[in-house]
């Protein structure tokens, strides 16, 4: 009873969703049903007259548009081909109270069962399973959503990479899958920032002789990522957060392992910030450990070293007054403060205002 009750609010809370979205101007409301009796990609698209596809939508779809997908083993890739726009995106969403399915077996034209590389982009209630690449993946693009999804049995789960930015994944499930649960610019490319994974769940890796990641958020010099209730297990590495210099705020909130980070220290957000005479530094060592703390500019180099040392556990302060290694005050902007030990580093984005 519990379970159902929870299944209707989701619902009721993604029709809303939606809702909203199309409000935003005269789009238009589209509907997929492989089961119908008359589906055809030939039909408008309406309820009783569905399209057949998912690719015919894709194809089809323009800003402000929505599609929902009714019940259904849909056995085809999905590529939008339109982006939206900041006040109309293109919405892909299961039918209220309906599980549609994605499903890779016998697909030969790709396999990644959606690829998006438009912005403005929306995907909700969608079960994606069975896929011998990515469930999704995502480059190029910006201003993502994706809500109350599944992506399990796949070689890789869903992919950030080449640039994209400003995406929300909430409520997303990935489990059984090879390589990664969540991973942010595994091909490289340009860095990926502004991302928030709000609820989330990585777990069961299906390979244990691989250093599988449940969210990895260390390459490169990306910035800017929340990981907000989220929670992994059953991985080798939960929370690959490794950050490098230029790496923006990462902050972990809530109930979940957070492997290689937790086991050694975290790094708080300094306060004030922004500041003028003066920040506080905060952080927690979970055992005795050799740390480094270090201030870099913008342009990657070092500007003053705080302190160095074997510390003991527990929580540490270290104020900074402003000033680099020479005694000069440093010019207003954008510094990044280092935490790092032998294995691991973390970094928080500070803003001095003189």
């Amino acid at each position: 009873m519990q379970s159902t009750t929870v299944f209707l609010k989701a619902s009721l809370l993604n029709l809303l969703i939606i809702v909203q979205y199309c409000s935003y101007c005269a789009a238009g409301t589209y509907y997929v049903d492989q089961n119908h009796t008359s589906a055809s990609d030939a039909n408008p698209g309406t309820l009783n007259s569905p399209w057949l596809t998912l690719r015919h939508a894709a194809k089809t779809l323009t800003a402000g548009d929505t599609v929902f997908v009714r019940d259904g083993i849909y056995h085809e890739h999905v590529c939008p081909e339109r982006s939206g726009n900041a006040n109309s995106p293109v919405v892909y969403s299961n039918y209220p109270g309906e599980n549609p399915v994605i499903d890779g077996t016998g697909v030969i034209q790709s396999q990644n069962a959606i690829l998006i590389d438009k912005s403005y982009i929306t995907m909700i209630g969608l079960d994606v399973r069975n896929w011998n690449d990515n469930g999704i993946w995502i480059e190029n693009a910006a201003h993502i959503s994706i809500s109350d999804c599944e992506v399990h049995d796949v070689f890789y789960g869903i992919g950030i990479a080449d640039g994209t930015h400003d995406f929300v994944f909430n409520r997303v499930d990935v489990h059984h899958f090879d390589l990664y649960g969540f991973d942010v610019s595994p091909s490289g490319g340009a860095d990926c920032y502004n991302g928030i994974f709000n609820d989330c769940v990585s777990h069961s890796a299906r390979d244990p002789q691989q250093n599988v990641d449940g969210f990895a958020l260390g390459h490169g010099t990306q910035h800017d990522f929340e990981c907000n209730r989220c929670s992994t297990h059953d991985v080798y590495d939960g929370f690959d957060i490794s950050a490098y210099e230029y790496q923006g705020t990462i902050d972990v909130f809530g109930q979940g392992s957070i492997d290689n980070v937790a086991k050694s220290f975290m790094l708080y957000q300094n306060f004030p910030n922004p500041f003028n005479m003066g920040t506080d530094i905060y952080y927690t060592l979970f055992e005795s450990e050799y740390v480094m703390i270090d201030i870099y500019n913008t342009l990657g180099q070092k500007i003053r070293t705080l302190n160095y040392g074997n510390h003991e556990a527990g929580r540490h302060a270290i104020r900074w007054n402003g000033k680099d290694d020479s005694g000069y005050l440093a010019n207003s902007g954008q510094y990044f403060v280092t935490l790092k030990s032998p294995a691991l580093r973390q970094t928080r984005k500070m803003l001095l205002i003189q």
